[in-house]
């Protein structure tokens, strides 16, 4: 399932950050170029942003307490 982009309010609904792509074709040079530069710079932030919002999923980042117990000492 795909929540949609942005909202960090989905944290709290369990939904992990990811990048949503999009393709488009800009025939003006001018756009084209400025586009570019924009989007250079807005790749960067949406991957650090991500990277920083997964640091407060709702799930375990490690493995669990009782991996490797068997069931007579858990």
């Amino acid at each position: 399932m795909e929540a949609g982009a942005q909202g960090d309010h989905k944290l709290a609904r369990g939904y992990e950050p990811v990048t949503t792509r999009s393709a488009h074709w800009i025939t003006h040079p001018g756009l084209h170029a400025a586009l570019e530069s924009y989007l250079d710079q807005e790749r960067r932030a949406v991957a650090e942003g991500v990277e920083q919002l997964a640091d407060y999923t709702p799930f375990r980042k490690g493995p669990r307490s009782d991996e490797g117990l068997g069931e007579e000492e858990f």
